[in-house]
């Protein structure tokens, strides 16, 4: 029970221990709008308006199915450059991601069974590339489904600590909140830091209940030259989710 107790304490403070200072200089700033939309919002293009108006240098949406994707054009002619990625398996794990920053590099991988997934890009903020890891992990509400959301966390935990480049993102709806140790896993191995660490714990799910009722599952964690300055949590209707829209700042060492 001690031993219990202790190993929770410890996930607590890793996951609310405020996140220090990067190191160097202030390169560049942009701003990320992230929202699952719920595949069956039939709702969803009447806010695409709202979400052109933010004015976000990246959007990732998740839960995206033909029928949402077929919605999209407006979002493909205000962004340079999108990717939509349905799942023909389970219409749920759609996800699309539009940027008005120079894109490198996009990868689209398989996790365990090969229909949950995750998305790799690399963007161009001047000369500072930015690796951003997107992933929508599986609720889990059944025993197969609790297995494969911790599988996609500790892949993503490894395939975080590999990367060596020092500006690295993780976003998205995690079904896990930031207390969890599969989450503080990624935090410790990965030497990275949670949006919610320095800014307000609201939660994201479900929508329809009031602030304190809420859970924070739609997440981005950073590493530690990636500064979060600022974590917003949007009230837009119509999914079962909050969007929410994050401003960072890049660091390089001097």
């Amino acid at each position: 029970m001690l031993m219990f107790a202790a190993s929770f304490l410890i996930a607590v403070y890793s996951a609310y221990a405020p996140a220090g200072q990067p190191e160097g200089t202030a390169k560049a700033s942009i701003k990320i709008l992230q929202f699952n939309i719920l595949y069956k919002n039939d709702e969803f293009a009447k806010s695409i308006p709202w979400i052109i108006s933010q004015n976000a240098d990246i959007v990732v949406l998740q839960e995206v199915n033909e029928d949402r994707a077929k919605e999209m054009d407006a979002l493909k002619e205000h962004y340079k450059w999108s990717q939509v990625k349905l799942n023909s398996r389970r219409q749920a794990f759609g996800m699309a991601i539009f940027s008005n920053l120079p894109v490198t590099k996009f990868d689209y991988v398989n996790i365990g069974r090969g229909w949950n997934k995750y998305t790799s890009t690399e963007f161009m903020i001047g000369d500072i590339p930015l690796h951003l890891y997107e992933l929508h992990t599986p609720p889990p509400m059944s025993r197969f489904f609790f297995s494969q959301r911790n599988l996609a966390l500790s892949t993503m935990a490894d395939l975080l600590a590999s990367d060596k480049t020092p500006h690295r993102l993780l976003i998205g709806d995690l079904n896990t909140t930031i207390y969890s140790p599969f989450l503080v896993n990624i935090l410790k191995k990965a030497d990275m830091h949670h949006a919610q660490q320095n800014f307000n714990m609201e939660g994201t799910w479900p929508s329809m209940l009031p602030m304190p009722l809420r859970i924070g599952i739609d997440h981005i964690i950073a590493s530690k030259q990636v500064k979060i300055e600022s974590r917003e949590i949007q009230y837009y209707h119509g999914s079962d989710h909050l969007p929410v829209i994050t401003k960072l700042t890049l660091y390089e060492d001097k």
